[in-house]
């Protein structure tokens, strides 16, 4: 009989991730809740004791809720949330660590899983902290800001570079002292880019030429030596290496800035030597009147990007400049807008249609999903200021006057479904057809 697997909190980001991993394996029985009934707490201890594992995919409380339905002896929970890392009756779930270790995995009810950091410190430090070659006591720093792509890293970084070097002392660039001028214009001496030749690779060679080999060499004008890597993560091993021997001793006025989307990539060596700095989401209305005013974007146009870029100021700016965007968002609205009047055997057509767009699919159904929010606003409220596609006013009251609440309910739950469907390889063609039937139905 196949091992039963059952996953609490499937719907999320690391549910759907464990989901995709498991799916298409034949070993193993996955029992899945039906939609309407994930948050039944009787359907989820029903699953939960019928499955011999279940991945804990949930908010903390949530996770502690989901242990307490646990009645079957032999039913065992693996849980991703941080609720029970350091729980007694818990495996610390790094089997890596020792044969004691992967001992209480194998024979654990219980196991709970430690989370990226202290992963990808805690595997490499344990056996050198347990043979005495690292002293406990021993202190490992050195400065990382880590986000995602266009987030604000590169400015904050030369934000903070220009702060530490600038003239006035204060606690931001004062913008007209000598220093503050030359940086602005990329040529001041103290402050270090790292340039490297190959695109997708910083090599050995780029850090000791540029950092290790001049690191020695004092401030040319300036209080502190600042060293900005950007894109960090595409520094090799060897590099790593490289600049490991540098980071564990560095002279008192040198600063180095490491950015990067993806910091456990990085040596366990390196991340512990780093004081990490993760970027949050920008304000949306900060974003859109900064693409109004550097970027002259319609207001119109501004909401739609913003509403995309979830915080991201580097995604808005690429959205509002990206012809792409532009095509995928108005091939969405166009077949939305005329899907009442295609008959079942042009579906074929639109489906041809939507997979134009087959490696952005998840922006194409976030457009749609986008202009249901729409449709929904206004048929509850009638306020065509809080709409986001105000450029298609008409057609969205067309849509609310049409559409029932349920109805728009069923649609947005069907796009939702389309997205996990499609990350369990299900045929696209058939999920698109499935959901456009959805739509044209409500």
């Amino acid at each position: 009989m196949k091992p039963k697997v059952y996953i609490d909190g499937k719907e999320g980001t690391t549910g759907l991730q464990i989901y995709d991993r498991l799916a298409s394996r034949d070993d193993i029985e996955l029992l899945l809740i039906d939609e309407t009934k994930r948050k039944d707490p009787d359907e989820r201890k029903k699953l939960i004791n019928a499955a011999d594992i279940t991945f804990l995919c949930l908010p903390d409380a949530a996770a502690k809720e989901a242990v307490s339905f646990v009645e079957k002896d032999s039913a065992r929970i693996i849980d991703a949330s941080t609720a029970h890392r350091t729980a007694p009756g818990w495996a610390y779930g790094i089997p890596e660590l020792s044969d004691m270790h992967k001992d209480a995995v194998v024979h654990a009810k219980f196991t709970a899983n430690p989370g990226c950091h202290a992963s990808g410190f805690v595997i490499p430090v344990y056996p050198l902290v347990a043979s005495g070659m690292i002293p406990k006591e021993t202190p490992l720093t050195v400065f990382s800001l880590t986000g995602y792509s266009g987030g604000g890293k590169k400015m904050i970084a030369d934000a903070f570079s220009m702060t530490l070097e600038c003239e006035k002392k204060g606690t931001e660039p004062c913008m007209e002292c000598h220093s503050c001028k030359q940086a602005l214009g990329k040529n001041q001496p103290d402050i270090i880019y790292l340039q490297h030749e190959k695109p997708n690779t910083i090599s050995v060679d780029d850090i000791r030429s540029q950092i290790n080999n001049d690191i020695g060499v004092k401030p040319y004008s300036s209080p502190y030596k600042v060293y900005i890597v950007d894109e960090a993560e595409k520094m090799n091993v060897q590099a790593q290496n490289a600049l490991l021997k540098t980071i564990e001793e560095p002279p008192a006025y040198a600063v180095i800035l490491l950015l990067t989307n993806n910091a456990e990539i990085f040596l366990p060596t390196i991340l512990s030597r780093c004081v990490r700095l993760s970027l949050k989401a920008v304000p949306d209305e900060k974003i859109k009147a900064y693409l109004m005013k550097n970027y002259e974007v319609p207001d119109y146009k501004a909401d739609v990007c913003v509403a995309f870029a979830q915080g991201n100021v580097g995604k808005a700016i690429e959205l509002a400049e990206s012809e792409d965007f532009n095509e995928i968002k108005n091939s969405a609205l166009q077949l939305i807008k005329r899907l009442d009047d295609i008959e079942l055997y042009e579906m074929t057509e639109a489906v041809k249609q939507i997979s134009n767009y087959k490696l952005k699919i998840n922006d194409y159904f976030d457009l749609i999903m986008i202009w249901y929010r729409d449709v929904l606003l206004y048929k509850a409220t009638a306020d065509v200021n809080k709409l986001i596609f105000k450029e298609e006013v008409y057609e969205i009251k067309k849509e609310a006057s049409r559409s029932s609440y349920g109805g728009i309910e069923n649609i947005l739950e069907a796009l939702e479904k389309a997205k996990i469907r499609l990350n369990a390889n299900v045929n696209f063609d058939l999920v698109i057809e499935l959901l456009l039937l959805t739509i044209k139905e409500n």
